[in-house]
């Protein structure tokens, strides 16, 4: 069974919402992450009408042994992309696989934009 962890007692079984809502809330601590993004048109729909999930621009694929993250995020203007990007990955995997026990395959990360920060002006 997936998201299953067995032990002498019996199972344990981890909801692929809880994994999205760590890893998102693993990814919003990074500095120079704005936010989450969204990972589907009805993400982009619910959020138009005011509508977010904790777990939001989180898109969990489990197979048997381990889980494959996507992620969409939006960054803070001036924060350096390659950096931010990679210590989500490491943040992501970290808390998922300590929260969970479950291994983490990979963290796919996709920058769907960039937000100018509460000090910056826009249209300068």
């Amino acid at each position: 069974m997936k998201n299953t962890v067995k032990n002498d007692l019996g199972r344990i079984q981890v909801s692929d919402a809880a994994i999205a809502e760590i890893a998102a809330l693993a990814a919003t601590r990074v500095p120079g992450v704005a936010g989450m993004g969204s990972g589907s048109r009805v993400e982009s729909l619910a959020e138009m009408l005011g509508v977010r999930a904790a777990s939001q621009g989180v898109v969990v694929e489990m197979s048997l042994r381990d889980i494959s993250l996507k992620l969409f995020l939006v960054l803070e203007f001036g924060a350096d992309i390659a950096d931010v990007a990679l210590r989500v990955q490491e943040e992501v995997a970290e808390a998922v696989e300590a929260m969970s026990s479950l291994e983490v395959r990979a963290v796919d990360v996709v920058i769907q934009g960039v937000r100018a920060g509460s000090g910056e002006r826009r249209g300068k």
